[in-house]
């Protein structure tokens, strides 16, 4: 069993053994997540690093610096995968023995509660989305195949339309869009 603390800690609890392992981190720990075997577990912080430990050891074997606090982590079924949504970016990695390895991030806009990750297989996971106040948007989304970053504003303002234009009209959100203060 994991658990989150308010000073810096994630805690895991050898439920058969009665031990408890702190693993230490530099700044308050948002989310914490066990591989489905229990031997790694993964950690995300509010300066945005994302850890992974060995559950045996309780040592860490690495660790992803993010754009904005981690909110909530997962790690795919096989524990080869991890998917985390930081702020309003969805970011996925590949693990393995010597740590992790970022991979892709992607804009996911939501305006009314974050995102959930769920339903994790080895190869897939789904996203859930708060899009607007009655509306919640259900995304599968391969580990393979996640789309790549997108490096352009004008990239991340065609995927926001795309994603918004079944909710609203085309050209109210171009204007919605031309009226922020940039």
């Amino acid at each position: 069993m994991i658990g989150v603390a308010d000073d810096n800690l994630a805690l895991i609890w050898d439920v058969a053994s009665g031990n408890l392992t702190r693993l230490t981190h530099l700044s308050p720990v948002r989310t914490a997540v066990l591989s489905t075997n229990g031997e790694l577990a993964l950690t995300g912080c509010s300066d945005g690093s994302l850890q992974l430990w060995n559950v045996n050891t309780g040592k860490a074997i690495g660790l992803v610096e993010k754009y904005g606090q981690v909110l909530a982590a997962l790690l795919s079924a096989d524990g080869k995968h991890a998917v985390t949504i930081s702020d309003q970016w969805i970011h996925t990695s590949s693990l393995s023995g010597k740590g992790l390895k970022h991979e892709a991030a992607r804009l996911i806009p939501w305006w009314y509660s974050p995102p959930r990750i769920l339903d994790p297989t080895a190869q897939s996971f789904r996203l859930l989305t708060s899009v607007a106040p009655d509306t919640i948007e259900i995304e599968d989304i391969n580990f393979e195949t996640a789309p790549a970053p997108k490096t352009s504003a004008a990239e991340l303002l065609n995927e926001w339309q795309a994603k918004l234009s079944a909710k609203l009209d085309r050209g109210q959100i171009v204007a919605k869009w031309n009226e922020l203060p940039w």
